[in-house]
């Protein structure tokens, strides 16, 4: 379950940077 939870967060850290960028160019 630990990488599970690893590949997770990393997800969500991605999702969130993409959303940053978003927010910045728009």
């Amino acid at each position: 379950m630990k990488d599970v939870d690893q590949n997770f967060d990393a997800l969500g850290c991605h999702i969130l940077r993409e959303y940053l960028i978003l927010l910045f160019y728009d």
